[in-house]
């Protein structure tokens, strides 16, 4: 499968969605092997290709005209197998190479397949490694595996039902899922509602695509400090106070509905901070002004007992802490396809507000207060039910600990193993 969200700087969904994956098709039996896409000379000595990796440094690549013309080529480009040679110490970064069986790379995969694509509108060809039954795409790239059966995860339509929320040329996306359909053996979705996007807007076989969910890293059970202990460390790490705070996690970007999650913030009865977790947006810089405007207005002491505190990306099992501290999620996303924070927050025991729509609504069910996303108002109404009504509250984390359920790792590991038997 290909790992190239395993090479971001900062967390993602769909770096989570990849993680795992891979210990879920490990947990099937399967020997997993992780492409990365790693800039690095197929040509060096085993040795030399072990310490290139493992020692790569992520930087923007600068592409020549030899490098264009290389990418316009038509036939299978081969993988590279990192194979162990004892010569660099794993040790210290076991953990996060720890979903893999095996490491393969290919030069600069992405940007690669990127190229060839604007270049001549057809995907890459990879030539997969002997052995390999599939290769399983983690989200829509251009580019598919000869030898080996293809399966594309897609996660939502955004690209194409809002391209002003998107980054790039929004074309290019539609050409892009439309290729997916083309060469894909299965497609799964990580939602009922992504998977009717999809054969909505795109032609293709209802019997191909399937829906298999997600789960999140950790199971439900593994969650929980000690109360006295977890309010001890959020006074400690964050100067926060257990269930006196509200929490947004997530990329800062046009679906996300910062803007009026925060003026309804503003707007709300409440007396208890808003912190906000996120290193990483686009097409945000009104929203940040925004969010600095009214960062300061609650400093000035403007807003009575409110202030919004911005935290940059942390490790997950912190930000897991901070989820299982607060007093709610409030997640009032205008379009998903899962939304991963509902699912980890019913883990973590804690109430969720989120939308009355897309994906959503769907993964939610009855265990969240929905609100439409449009409506600050209704949404300052929420977040005062969330903050004031501690019996509603208790009704949701109870509910949302059934509904997690559902989305549970073996729940995952039966739907992903019932999708690869329908091969």
């Amino acid at each position: 499968m290909d790992a190239d969200h395993f090479d971001r700087s900062f967390g993602t969904g769909i770096a989570t969605y990849s993680r795992v994956l891979a210990q879920t098709y490990r947990g099937l039996g399967h020997r997993v092997i992780g492409l990365f896409g790693r800039e690095l000379n197929p040509f060096l000595t085993a040795r030399a290709q072990e310490m290139a990796f493992f020692g790569f440094q992520a930087r923007r690549r600068r592409w020549s005209i030899p490098r264009a013309v290389c990418a316009m080529r038509p036939w299978p480009i081969a993988v590279t197998p990192i194979e162990p040679t004892g010569t660099v110490d794993l040790e210290p970064i076991a953990d996060q190479f720890s979903p893999f069986d095996g490491i393969a790379n290919l030069d600069s995969l992405t940007e690669l397949a990127h190229l060839h694509f604007a270049l001549t509108r057809r995907f890459l060809p990879v030539r997969a490694p002997a052995g390999v039954e599939f290769v399983h795409w983690a989200h829509p790239k251009p580019v598919y595996a000869v030898g080996a059966r293809n399966i594309y995860t897609v996660h939502d339509l955004v690209p194409i039902m809002m391209p002003y929320a998107v980054k790039g040329r929004c074309v290019k996306y539609d050409r892009l899922f439309a290729g997916v359909v083309k060469h894909a053996d299965r497609i799964f979705t990580v939602s009922e509602n992504a998977r009717a996007d999809l054969l909505r807007l795109y032609p293709a076989d209802p019997a191909r695509v399937m829906t298999t969910f997600q789960a999140a890293p950790f199971a439900p059970e593994t969650a929980g400090d000690d109360p006295e202990d977890l309010a001890l460390w959020l006074r400690a790490r964050h100067g926060l106070d257990a269930r006196r705070y509200l929490i947004y996690y997530g990329a800062i970007e046009p679906k996300k509905n910062i803007d009026r999650l925060i003026a309804a913030y503003l707007r709300a009865d409440v007396a208890m901070p808003l912190v906000i977790i996120s290193s990483s947006g686009w097409s945000n810089r009104v929203t940040l002004a925004a969010l600095g405007a009214a960062a300061r207005q609650c400093a000035r002491g403007a807003e009575q007992g409110k202030s919004i505190i911005r935290l940059p990306y942390l490790p997950y099992d912190e930000v897991m802490r901070l989820v299982q501290g607060a007093a709610a999620t409030l997640f009032p996303s205008i379009h998903e396809g899962f939304g991963i924070p509902i699912l980890e927050s019913m883990q973590q025991r804690t109430p969720v507000l989120t939308a009355d729509r897309t994906a959503t609504r769907e993964i939610a069910g009855d265990a969240a207060l929905l609100v439409d996303p449009f409506d600050e108002t209704a949404i300052a109404r929420g977040i005062e039910r969330m903050t004031g009504d501690p019996m509603f509250c208790r009704a949701l984390v109870e509910k949302g600990s059934v509904r997690a359920q559902f989305f549970s790792t073996a729940a995952y590991r039966e739907r992903l193993g019932a999708a690869l038997a329908a091969f």
